[in-house]
């Protein structure tokens, strides 16, 4: 995200400038979804199609493991979805994660104006330590002074941590601790809303739904899900799709809140 670079013309007079690449700030939620998104695609297929009903081994032929076929196979197969879809939720809550501390580092280093050397490294340097060290709301109050606009996404980032906890450490069945006091535990994920307009109205293109011909747009958006007590939580493939692109869509929104350099001079 950060470049130190010498001043147009060069030379040894000019003074150096630390030149900020917005990029480097959505770069940690892409990877993290390239990274869910093609583990999805390999293992997802590989559990759903696996025989079940052979034993198997694991270990060097002097010392194996013998394990039995499952008495369930249908819920052993759930059970390894549920902990690949928490390997993918918590990859996506780390990318999240570690845009927003590029985005606060970012946006302080965009606003500080001219300053010597030391006083830059100490500014970058404490900006890190605070950003990993707050908790993801006092991060997002303190990038909502920076921001050129609110963005508001806390639930989604809680949604994300709830349900990676729920199905890692209870094979994604909801208990009552994953419920805040309710009956169920309910989540909102982040989506990408293919909206256009339809006899006058903004609607959600569907597919296989005829639409006017007229213009189409994309919002970032939310989709909301509830899982009582008991309940597995359980995620079609093009719902776990639509968290992946939303958030493509989220790294996007946060690198066009960010506000401009102020091309700062490092003495």
């Amino acid at each position: 995200m950060i470049d130190a670079a010498a001043p147009p013309g060069g030379g040894d007079g000019g003074e150096p400038r630390v030149m900020l690449n917005a990029d480097g700030v959505a770069a940690p939620i892409h990877r993290s979804v390239r990274l869910a998104a093609e583990a999805m695609h390999v293992c997802l297929p590989a559990i759903a199609g696996h025989d079940y009903s052979a034993p198997f081994r694991v270990g060097p032929p002097i010392y194996q493991v013998a394990f039995e076929p499952p008495a369930d196979p249908a819920d052993r197969s759930a059970e390894l979805e549920a902990w690949l879809l928490a390997q993918a939720f918590g990859e996506i809550a780390r990318g999240i994660r570690s845009a927003l501390e590029e985005a606060y580092l970012f946006a302080m280093i965009a606003t500080m104006g001219p300053a010597t050397i030391v006083q830059f490294q100490e500014m970058a340097t404490k900006a890190r330590a605070d950003a990993n060290a707050w908790p993801n709301p006092r991060l997002l109050a303190e990038l909502g002074n920076l921001w050129t606009a609110p963005l508001i996404f806390d639930a989604e980032l809680q949604s994300l941590q709830k349900a990676r906890n729920c199905l890692e450490h209870r094979s994604g069945i909801v208990e009552a601790r994953d419920c805040d006091g309710g009956e169920a535990l309910e989540l909102v994920l982040p989506r990408l809303a293919i909206l256009t307009m339809i006899g006058g109205e903004e609607r959600e293109i569907q597919v296989g739904v005829p639409v006017d011909g007229g213009p189409v747009w994309a919002r970032r958006d939310v989709m909301r899900l509830r899982f009582a007590r008991g309940e597995r939580i359980r995620l079609q493939l093009d719902d776990v799709a639509g968290v992946f692109v939303g958030s493509f869509h989220l790294a996007a929104d946060i690198v066009a809140r960010l506000p401009k350099p102020a091309d700062p001079a490092v003495a």
